[in-house]
């Protein structure tokens, strides 16, 4: 992802949580002219007088089918880059077995009927001993690779993530909720998505 689309990103993340709580989110700060990866492939300003549309993001928290919560207790690990010897790769040992024991976990938190062919929303809130350096999204791929084939067939089925930081001296893990939604819903609801930002995008291109 470059630069411009990972900038992109946080601001509707950004945007979503403040409208979330009912805030009115804090207007951008930067007059730089940001080659956003836009739909129509132009790039708009984005200047401290810039708002976004009023929309609020789709979120149909009521059409959710099934969800599940489950705290995985320990050190949390996250993924690092696959080593290897010329051409061959492999997962670092304490990768695979972070994996397995979040897998582990997961496994026995799911409904019996849960079904692992549809479209999925997850929540993940790692907490750590202290603010050491630890990337938060090493961390989503390490737990998400972590359910693959448990939860989902495939984390390409992911339509949405929430991710936060937190930090105590006296408890380590990781608290994780996956929502499922049915297949039609779930592709809709990507749609809906994509009409919030091209509308941001376009009052943007307005200001």
């Amino acid at each position: 992802m470059t630069y411009s689309g990972i900038y992109c990103e946080y601001q509707l993340i950004q945007l979503h949580s403040y409208r979330a709580l009912g805030e009115e989110p804090p207007l951008p700060v930067s007059r730089q002219e940001l080659p956003l990866a836009a739909m129509d492939r132009k790039a708009i300003r984005l200047t401290p007088q810039s708002t976004p549309p009023e929309f609020t993001l789709p979120l149909p928290l009521q059409e959710i089918e099934q969800e599940f919560t489950v705290w995985v207790p320990g050190h949390v690990v996250p993924w690092k880059r696959a080593a290897g010897r010329g051409s061959r790769r492999f997962t670092p040992a304490v990768s695979r077995a972070y994996q397995q024991k979040v897998g582990t976990y997961v496994r026995d938190a799911l409904p019996d009927d849960w079904d692992t062919d549809q479209r999925y929303e997850v929540e993940f809130t790692p907490v750590f001993v202290d603010y050491g350096k630890r990337d938060l999204d090493n961390v989503c791929k390490q737990v998400c690779d972590a359910m693959e084939g448990i939860v989902y067939n495939n984390d390409c089925r992911i339509d949405q993530v929430v991710l936060r930081r937190a930090v105590s001296a006296s408890v380590e893990g990781i608290l994780i909720t996956v929502r499922r939604r049915d297949q039609g819903v779930g592709r809709e609801w990507c749609r809906e998505v994509a009409s919030w930002v091209r509308g941001w995008l376009s009052a943007g291109e307005e200001e």
